[in-house]
């Protein structure tokens, strides 16, 4: 009960930080927070395309999309942190055991390349020690930086999402030969039934996903990785999580989505 209570209370904590420039209203399960623990892992982003699914709570635009990253080694572009370009991509949803035994994403359904001045970004901590992985190389590294960043985009042409459908949300990072290197960071490990679906996958050199699991080196290793994301959220659903929401704690990680 006390670990239960410390996870509530850590989830209030972490929400009060990250729920700046969103709107009232959120079309997903539920809210992925960033691990701003040192727990926390920021993937590389740079050199591969990420990607994590969601199920659609509501119909309609998707009007607004949230991420969390973290810069290796801290080095920030010499541009400002507001100087990336990326593509954000939404995909259909291809089963465990359709391809692979696990799920991955699908048939492209909607994109949109988002430059500076396309997106709002602040920073949300500077001295949360954080690790770093890159999935393509293997390479681990524990207590890499410190600070951590929200980047919020808010696409020209929203896609259209339907209620119950299963989707990918993807993020690649278009750079010629960048002075930096983004990560997209973990979501919290705090309670596993606040992540949903499978695991975030990786695009291998081979054009294959892979899925992301906690590397070899960390205290996780071997377990099921998410990444911190939310599809127009609203605060006050992390406010029901302490008021009465216990019963979506107790709902079991639904793999094999």
């Amino acid at each position: 009960m006390k670990k239960f209570i410390f996870t509530i209370i850590s989830l209030l904590f972490v929400s009060s930080i990250a729920i700046a420039d969103w709107e009232p209203n959120y079309k997903m399960h539920w809210p992925q927070l960033p691990d701003l623990n040192p727990t926390g892992i920021d993937v590389d982003n740079m050199h591969t395309v990420l990607a994590d699914d969601f199920k659609c709570i509501e119909t309609g635009p998707i009007a607004d999309i949230h991420i969390w990253g973290s810069f290796a080694d801290d080095i920030l572009p010499s541009a400002g942190t507001d100087s990336l370009t990326f593509r954000l991509s939404i995909h259909t949803d291809i089963p465990a055991g359709q391809q692979e035994l696990w799920s991955m994403p699908g048939v492209e359904l909607w994109s949109e390349v988002l430059g500076p001045g396309q997106y709002k970004v602040r920073q949300v901590a500077d001295n949360s020690v954080e690790d770093w992985y890159d999935p393509a190389t293997g390479l681990f590294l524990n207590d890499n930086h410190l600070q951590a960043y929200q980047y919020n985009f808010y696409p020209d042409n929203p896609f259209i999402q339907e209620y119950c459908n299963i989707y990918w949300l993807d993020v690649e990072i278009l750079a010629d030969n960048p002075d930096f290197t983004f990560g997209w960071k973990t979501t919290t490990v705090e309670c596993v039934d606040l992540r949903w679906g499978d695991d975030a996958v990786w695009l291998s050199p081979t054009g294959q996903w892979l899925p992301l699991t906690y590397p070899i080196g960390h205290e996780f290793a071997g377990q099921t990785l998410d990444l911190a994301f939310v599809i127009t959220p609203e605060p006050t659903t992390i406010c029901l999580l302490g008021l009465g929401g216990l019963a979506l704690l107790r709902r079991k990680h639904s793999y094999g989505a």
